[in-house]
């Protein structure tokens, strides 16, 4: 009986090792797909951060667009309100300027013309 008995019981262990094996796979198994879902659900929250951060890009890029939109107007409206004006003004004093010239030039010609023509004295009295 003995030999029956040992027979029985190393039966017995292989019947208990084939589903002690497959709880050990299962468990690896289980473990392997726990990590797989770990890395999956890490690589979520990675890809949620950089689509986070390419929207505030995305804010920051129209701001800075919409800061250039309004500093080419300023810019615009400082031409128009400001330049022109001043160089219409610059304008006008150059004109002035070669007006002045031109009568003062013209005054004293005819001064010095007109000294050259009266040599003989006073005639005014």
């Amino acid at each position: 009986m003995t030999s029956e008995a040992t027979r029985g019981s190393s039966g017995m262990k292989r019947l208990v090792r084939g589903p002690a094996n497959d709880v050990g796979t299962q468990s690896s198994n289980t473990r392997i797909r726990l990590v797989s879902t770990s890395a999956v659900l890490e690589a979520r929250d990675v890809i949620d951060t950089v689509g986070n951060v390419a929207r505030r890009a995305d804010q920051l890029a129209g701001e800075f667009a919409d800061a250039g939109s309004k500093l080419a107007r300023t810019t615009s409206m400082v031409v128009d309100e400001v330049v022109n004006p001043v160089t219409r003004v610059a304008a006008v004093a150059r004109g002035v300027r070669v007006g002045a010239m031109t009568l003062l030039d013209t005054i004293l010609k005819r001064r010095s013309l007109g000294s050259a023509a009266h040599t003989g004295g006073n005639h005014h009295e």
